[in-house]
């Protein structure tokens, strides 16, 4: 995993509008290869089965289960590379990929925010997570994170090596706004 500055303008910079901004692009290999596997197992097991001869029972099946592998690979090619932006809108996560937002939350849902030590086994796993009743989590590896605590009392969290920044610019734009 990799974490990069996708702005010419660095971390904690105050752009000519006055007010501080983060951004960070992060490319997660794990899920660039995870990517390619079920790639190729849908296309090795899926391929064949539409080409060989079969009933029309067999090839319908085929091509259901070809779209759900194609979904699948789509959803896991999300996270291969996602960009994550703080200013005076807030904090949006998008995937870089497809260029569709995953995550937005605006300051004036914001209450806390603060950088800590993140596991996929304390969030569920690896990808995007959903702790029903407490979080929601996008963790691409174990390190550091952004946790943010909304005012509904639950929480976001994603991994991102220089989280300490983002939380920087987070709190001082939730403090400028408030």
């Amino acid at each position: 995993m990799t974490s990069t500055p996708d702005s010419p303008t660095p971390t904690g910079h105050t752009p000519a509008s006055g007010s501080p901004r983060f951004e960070r692009t992060i490319t997660s290999r794990l899920f660039a290869y995870t990517t390619v596997f079920i790639a190729l197992l849908g296309c090795a097991i899926y391929v064949p089965l539409m080409i060989l001869p079969s009933t029309a029972d067999d090839r319908a099946g085929a091509i259901v289960g070809g779209i759900a592998i194609a979904v699948a690979t789509v959803a896991v090619a999300s996270f291969i590379r996602i960009r994550v932006s703080v200013d005076a809108r807030g904090l949006r996560v998008t995937s870089a990929v497809f260029g569709y937002p995953l995550v937005r939350i605006p300051l004036d849902r914001i209450a806390g925010v603060h950088s800590d030590m993140l596991r996929a086994r304390d969030w569920g796993g690896w990808g995007y997570r959903i702790v029903p009743g407490r979080s929601t989590a996008i963790i691409l590896h174990a390190g550091p994170g952004l946790v943010v605590e909304k005012t509904n009392d639950r929480f976001f969290a994603i991994t991102l090596d220089d989280a300490n920044a983002a939380a920087a610019v987070l709190q001082r734009l939730r403090t400028t706004t408030a």
